[in-house]
């Protein structure tokens, strides 16, 4: 790197099943200065504690992708807390940060049957 460059911001997306540590993985990252965005947090907030309808997910879905560019605008690193189950949602993710310059790095957490 040139040393008139500054370092892009990093962004990691949490993939896994249900109870594989994903949020106990991108908290660690959050307690090391990373932004955390997630959807429950976000659900928690708004008082909702059942699963919500498509239209609340769909305007949560927007509202995170908007905080995720301002916060790689000002150079935040973000853990992205989804379980981003689908291929064409991790690849939308990425096709919204590559007009960043980023290429989001995927975690995935596995775990046995037993244990989830």
């Amino acid at each position: 790197m040139a040393a008139d460059e500054t370092p892009r911001p990093r962004v990691v997306m949490m993939c896994g099943p249900g109870g594989a540590g994903k949020t106990t993985y991108a908290k660690r990252l959050e307690s090391e200065g990373w932004t955390r965005l997630s959807f429950e947090v976000e659900f928690w907030y708004r008082g909702i504690t059942t699963m919500p309808y498509a239209r609340v997910v769909a305007d949560v879905a927007a509202e995170l992708k908007v905080r995720l560019l301002h916060h790689v605008a000002v150079g935040n690193d973000v853990v992205l807390d989804f379980g981003f189950w689908f291929r064409r949602q991790r690849d939308a993710y990425r096709a919204l940060l590559a007009h960043q310059g980023i290429v989001p790095e995927t975690v995935y957490i596995a775990t046995s049957l037993e244990t989830s």
